[in-house]
């Protein structure tokens, strides 16, 4: 599916939640020499590490450490809007070209993927461009929601919310990233068990997994090419 030759200007690497996007546009990345640019609205706050889903483990393959941005660029509490990432995105794109570097784009956000579609639009010359779709099983998704929701349990996300309140972020901003920041958040404060919390919070993912991979056929039917694996 990549070309022999000159790279792609773009490659988009999209698909629902735990579909494996990241691991996936880190080998593309390794194997074109690019850089990966982040399509998440949560990524870019420091300190929302777990429950957004970093991985950062994850940029580094055979030794050699891969390049990303948009991650971690403000605090957590900031006001981030679409608008402001198609600025940023743009800009950041718009280096890597003039370096000649090829750009993966990776990350669940619909709206921001949409975004830098239409970005590209409005460029001189438009970039070339290959948009890959993962796209699990439901059951398989839904499994590897499940396993990875515990493990970043274990792996301390409500601590991570409590120190981002303790931080001086306000618990309705929390409640306003959605998802695990929300549910987290009202457990913390008192208003779920945590069972129920956990229980809930799966249920929600789900859900929200079903309207990514709804998003994804709604750009496809505006004339996109998915190309999904």
């Amino acid at each position: 599916m990549l070309r022999k030759g000159p790279p792609y200007d773009l490659v988009v690497v999209a698909g629902p939640t735990a579909s494996g996007k990241t691991s996936l546009a880190v080998r593309i990345a390794y194997e074109l020499g690019g850089e990966i640019i982040s399509l998440d609205s949560r990524q870019v706050f420091k300190g929302m590490d777990i429950g957004s889903g970093k991985d950062l483990n994850e940029y580094r393959i055979d030794g050699q450490d891969i390049p990303y941005h948009l991650v971690d660029i403000l605090p957590a509490g900031t006001p981030y809007n679409v608008h402001q990432f198609k600025s940023d995105f743009r800009e950041v794109f718009r280096s890597l070209l003039e370096k000649k570097k090829p750009v993966i784009a990776c990350g669940g956000s619909g709206l921001y993927l949409q975004a830098v579609l239409n970005m590209l639009t409005e460029m001189d010359k438009a970039p070339s461009i290959l948009i890959i779709g993962l796209n699990p099983p439901a059951e398989t998704r839904r499994k590897r929601i499940r396993v990875r929701l515990l493990k970043r349990l274990e792996e301390g996300m409500v601590e991570e919310v409590k120190r981002l309140i303790g931080g001086g972020v306000p618990e309705e901003v929390l409640i306003g990233y959605g998802l695990e920041y929300k549910y987290i958040t009202l457990y913390i404060q008192g208003k779920l068990p945590y069972e129920k919390m956990v229980s809930s919070l799966l249920s929600e993912i789900v859900r929200f997994s079903k309207r990514q991979m709804t998003f994804l056929k709604k750009i496809e039917r505006s004339g996109y090419t998915i190309h999904w694996l």
